[in-house]
């Protein structure tokens, strides 16, 4: 959650609100329409070459933002 709160970046899901008492802890987060990636595999089937290069790419953009602000996964 504070990872979620702390990075802004196009290919990480955004953290809106966030609520809790002392039973549940409820995330208001962007919808992400197309689902994750497993999901997107698992309707469309294996990704052709250059459809898995770009998402690769925003994957690795990613990564590479959430470590550049101290953050690893």
């Amino acid at each position: 959650v504070n990872a979620m709160k702390e990075l802004s970046h196009p290919n990480i899901v955004e953290l809106y609100e966030q609520v809790e008492d002392a039973r549940y802890l409820c995330l208001c987060m962007e919808y992400a329409p197309k689902g994750d990636l497993l999901q997107y595999i698992n309707q469309n089937g294996l990704l052709l070459e250059d459809h898995a290069r770009a998402m690769y790419y925003q994957l690795v953009s990613a990564i590479n933002y959430a470590h550049s602000q101290g953050w690893y996964h």
